[in-house]
């Protein structure tokens, strides 16, 4: 209908299409088809309407409805990719040349959109859509440039979908087989069903909101559901969110791609309020506010299906969260009944680093970190990158009920097993602020009996790690170690008690630890016959540690920069433990020193030369082996007698020629027949000395100077004194005799303190006179060695 010689010009078009077949006549499009229609139907029912003004633009209006039906398109590559009962669009009057469209209401029942991903990670239907667009080897054809107009202004009264459905197919994660490798069993797949949405007054109207609420179904069992305002310029969302049952186990096609896990099962849940915001920048904000859980997560080895990870309750309550900027806030955290099982392998990996999957490209980034750490650097290092403002974090109190470690050993014959069991704790207050520290208490028990308390302060959320805590872990039953003992040190443990208090302290990247050890009645069993067993003394080590009430007790100190690659606590603590039994071995007595405290060596005791009694200070030294072999009733103390061959022969000469001089005054002294006179008792003056030295020298069988009638001559002192030396044999078996003297001596004087039983002291014949020598020391001494 039309008014040609009106000035308005008015001009109205009435369109009534029924049952336009599409696919018919899209069949004529001289541009192939990358998305190409299957079935469908087009129904259209509109009026055109044109309008000119003397005072105004003219004016195009268009209103009325138009309705898709039966639809179907497939993309290249993939069987099909939308399906639609029908879509229903109703036209208010709109004026198209001020881009005003007015929709009354959109409606979608029971759309299909089937999304797929090929193995190279692209999306099928967006491959399609930039070949039709002309994307040909990365480039576009870009269209001439238009000249910018008002924006179109899009008012819709009414949005729905009804019984909607989105199916996700991802070949991406789904790597092709390797030669005798199980291929994975089909891709990752979401399906998304029961959509249904409901919107009102929406507009692109710059501030305008409408209301939305969506529904969905997820993977058959999961739901949810949204409600809220929508504004489209500029992105506001602000909608209730519910989420419950989303179930995990789809996901395992990603997992399989970098470890070897299984997700068995595990199920998330939220609900509270999100709200997603554009900036004027075009950034987006995303807050929610409200709670969120994960339910019975059970993670699994794929390899053997042993448990690695599961618990029935992680709960979230309390979150706010934000981007842009990022800030974290939660109440609580709370996990419950959860169980982790650690896994040493039998070459002595843990399950934990074998699970992560290693492929051509780690390999290969490996081997180039290694090359560089290995090539000379020339050029200047580069400074650090400056450190931004670090993430605001708080939360206030983290939960742990009910929880098990189940720890296993491959790497010992016979395997070993234990459990950390009944794990309850908290952490409260934990922040990312540098100042605010997070205190953890946390209860358990090792295999029901043995229980275990760490307690402190903590704070790993700052840029330093913070850390400063006390373990306290009492009575764990050693024999049940016997599989670490056989396999290293070759005996079982018959019995015995572990007890420990660690206290780590770890600031500014420094770590000082303090490692009390408290080992009671440990006792050793039957041998084993191991070949990675140590040939160090362990028995005597233990003996060695071990006081009179069976108690062993260590104190391990440990500090070191925690950034230092090369750096491991328990590294630290073990070679502490081997220095300790090398200690043992090669010096026995010094180790015992240092256990009793002053460090002095206590394997000898000197002796002045000639002499077999012990002096003034050897005496507090045997004092002080006598307490420490008190406080050790398991250690037999074997004793053994040395000289030195010329020394020693010196200083008897000297004595024996001593004892002759005094015999001679022995002589002038008056007496009783009966009584019996020392020569070690008998003091000689110095005026005396000549008169009975001439005696001596006059009464020596040996040969003297004479005179030309065969006369003893007359000599001076220093000749006599020389000739009377000289006359003086000491045998070996003189030598042997000190030596054996000495022994005695020390013994004696052990056993006199009656704190050391006689059966524990043995002497040892040597099989030399003289000792190893040793840089310092005398060889007139006694040797002890311990069994």
């Amino acid at each position: 209908r039309t008014l040609p010689f009106n000035e308005s010009l008015e001009t109205t078009i009435d369109i009534d299409w029924k049952g336009l077949d599409i696919p018919r006549y899209l069949a004529y499009s001289p541009v192939p088809l990358k998305i190409r229609p299957l079935s469908g139907t087009l129904d259209v029912q509109a009026t055109l309407s044109f309008r000119q003004f003397t005072d105004r633009p003219p004016t195009v209006s268009a209103k009325g409805t138009l309705r898709l039906s039966n639809v179907r398109l497939a993309a290249t590559g993939s069987k099909r990719f939308l399906e639609l009962s029908s879509l229903t669009v109703s036209f208010l009057p709109s004026d198209l040349m001020e881009k005003v469209v007015h929709l009354a209401d959109v409606s979608l029942r029971a759309p299909k959109l089937y999304v797929e991903r090929d193995r190279g990670g692209e999306l099928v239907i967006m491959k399609a859509l930039l070949e039709q667009l002309g994307v040909s080897q990365g480039r576009k054809k870009e269209p001439a440039p238009a000249e910018p107009g008002p924006p179109v202004v899009i008012d819709l009264d009414a949005f729905s979908i009804h019984d909607g459905m989105l199916q996700f197919t991802d070949w991406e994660p789904v790597p092709a087989a390797a030669e005798g490798e199980e291929a994975v069993q089909g891709p990752a797949r979401v399906l998304i069903d029961a959509i249904g949405l409901k919107a009102s007054t929406l507009s692109t109207r710059k501030e305008s909101k409408g209301r939305l609420e969506l529904s969905m179904r997820v993977n058959r069992n999961g739901a949810v559901r949204t409600a809220g305002t929508l504004g489209l310029i500029p992105l506001d969302l602000d909608t209730a969110v519910q989420v419950s049952g989303i179930e995990l186990s789809p996901l395992q096609a990603y997992v399989a791609q970098h470890a070897y896990v299984l997700v068995n099962d595990g199920r998330v849940s939220a609900d509270g309020t999100a709200r997603v915001r554009a900036g004027e920048d075009g950034s987006l904000a995303v807050t929610y506010r409200g709670g969120a859980a994960v339910s019975r997560l059970d993670l699994r080895d794929s390899r053997n299906n042993e448990e690695l990870l599961t618990w029935k309750l992680l709960r979230f309550d309390g979150i706010e969260a934000g981007s842009n900027p990022f800030s974290l806030r939660i109440k609580t955290i709370a996990l419950s009944d959860f169980l982790a099982s650690l896994v040493v392998e039998e070459d002595g990996t843990l399950n934990l680093q074998r699970i992560a999957k290693r492929g051509p490209a780690a390999d290969e980034k490996a081997g180039e970190e290694k090359n560089q750490e290995s090539a000379p650097s020339a050029a200047p290092e580069k400074a650090p990158p400056k450190q931004g403002t670090p993430p605001d974090i708080a939360i206030r109190q983290v939960l742990f009920t009910k929880g098990d470690v189940n720890f296993t050993d491959k790497h010992v014959k016979p395997m070993y097993t234990a459990s950390l069991v009944d794990i309850d704790g908290k952490v409260t207050g934990l922040s990312s602020k540098e100042d605010i520290t997070a205190d953890v208490l946390l209860r358990a028990s090792f295999d029901q009996y043995a229980p275990f308390v760490l307690s402190g302060k903590i704070n790993p959320l700052r840029k330093d790690l913070y850390v400063d805590v006390r373990a306290d872990f009492k009575d764990l039953e050693l024999s049940t170690l016997t599989p670490y003992s056989g396999t290293y040190i070759g005996n079982a443990i018959e019995k015995g008690k572990l007890s420990f208090g660690l206290e780590y302290h770890i600031a500014k990247k420094k770590l000082d630890a303090k490692n009390d050890v408290f080992i009671d009645q440990l006792t050793l069993g039957d041998k084993v016959d191991s070949p990675k067993a140590t040939s160090l003394p362990v028995g005597l080590a233990i003996a060695l540690l071990k006081d009179r009430n069976g108690e062993i007790k260590l104190d391990i100190p440990v500090e070191g920069e925690t950034d230092n690659p090369e750096f491991r606590v328990w590294k630290v603590v073990l070679q502490v433990v081997v220095n300790l039994l090398v200690k043992a071995a090669t010096s026995p007595f010094a180790l015992l020193g240092s256990l009793i405290g002053g460090g002095e060596d206590l394997g000898y005791v000197e002796f002045d030369y000639g002499a077999s009694s012990l002096s003034a200070e050897n005496v507090k030294k045997v004092d002080t082996l006598v307490n420490a072999l008190y406080e050790r009733p398991q250690l037999k103390l074997e004793i053994a007698g040395y000289v030195d061959p010329e020394k020693d022969r010196e200083a008897l000469r000297a004595e024996r020629m001593k004892g002759l001089i005094a015999a001679q005054k022995i002589k002038d002294l008056p007496r009783k027949d009966d009584q019996a006179i020392s020569p070690d008792s008998v003091e000689v003056s110095a005026a005396e000395y000549p008169v009975y030295l001439k005696k001596a020298y006059k009464s020596g069988k040996f040969s003297k100077p004479r005179n030309i009638l065969g006369i003893a001559k007359d000599l001076p002192d220093a000749e006599m004194e020389k000739l009377l030396l000289a006359s003086i044999q000491i045998t070996d078996d003189d030598l042997r005799q000190l030596a054996a003297a000495r022994a005695r001596t020390v013994k004696e004087t052990i056993i006199k303190t009656e704190k050391v039983e006689p059966g524990r002291v043995f002497l040892i014949e040597p099989k030399a006179l003289s000792p190893d020598a040793k840089e310092k020391l005398r060889k007139s001494r006694v040797d002890f060695s311990l069994k």
